[in-house]
């Protein structure tokens, strides 16, 4: 599957033994790249940023194959932190399987958003004190939506919608890490 704004970089995959050694030769064979899925390279990806930006050490709490406790990572000070990658579209971007069931577990909420370059914490009080969850009947899940420009003035903007509400929360509350930008130069998938 080949989409727009995409490169290729060679990783370490971990694979279930229920992926055969034929069947990861026949996808090396094709020479076709291997998509996976953003949001957990996007988990795995920011938690030394985040580290960096607040100073302490942390862990990926989903490393545990007993974790349900309901956040992402986790802290030397007792942060913890459910991370979401957000979907970016042309007005607003969102972040899915948010809701209710976080409340309590973690301390903190991280959003990287494409479209800023940037993540953004916000305490898990301000985000439950000034964040409206839209219901998503679909995936019977919460989602919460922002303005992918993250201005709260312009095309498109209506000041009474959750978007321009949350918007606004994440602006006054959040804080934002700036992202350094991908020197990445496009390369063929390599076949061993």
């Amino acid at each position: 599957m080949s989409k727009k704004n995409t490169r290729i970089v060679m990783l370490p995959v971990e694979i279930s033994n229920e992926i055969t050694d034929e069947m990861v030769q026949n996808i090396k064979d094709s020479g076709k790249p291997l998509s996976v899925n953003q949001g957990n390279v996007s988990e795995q990806g920011c938690l030394k940023i985040i580290e960096n930006h607040l100073g302490i050490k942390g862990w990926n709490a989903n490393e545990s194959s007993t974790n349900s406790a309901g956040f992402d990572y986790e802290f030397e000070n007792g942060y913890r932190i459910e991370h979401k990658k957000m979907v970016v579209g042309k007005t607003q971007c969102r972040a899915k399987s948010l809701g209710k069931n976080k409340k309590g577990r973690c301390t903190h909420f991280s959003f990287h958003h494409p479209a800023q370059n940037a993540i953004y914490i916000i305490s898990a009080y301000d985000f439950y004190r000034s964040i409206d969850l839209n219901y998503d009947g679909s995936c019977n899940t919460y989602d919460v939506g922002f303005y992918s420009d993250m201005k709260l003035e312009g095309l498109w903007k209506h000041t009474k919608s959750l978007v321009h509400k949350n918007t606004k929360a994440l602006i006054e509350f959040g804080t934002k890490i700036e992202l350094k930008k991908s020197n990445f130069s496009e390369k063929k998938l390599q076949k061993d």
